[in-house]
């Protein structure tokens, strides 16, 4: 299974000002929960996952 993902750097506040990074990650597995776990590794500080998609079986 071929997970694909944004991940975007979390703004200092919520203020709406700041500019965020987003990239795209991609993980491949035998399950879901185990390209969640995939994902969240690629994580660095400062980032969250703001979308998941499966795009391949």
């Amino acid at each position: 299974m071929i997970l694909r993902a944004h991940v975007e750097t979390i703004p200092p506040d919520n203020s709406g000002t700041h500019e965020t990074q987003v990239r795209e990650v991609e993980v491949e597995a035998p399950t879901y929960e185990d390209g969640r776990a995939l994902l969240d590794e690629q994580l660095k500080d400062g980032e969250r996952l703001i979308t998941i998609r499966v795009a391949g079986i």
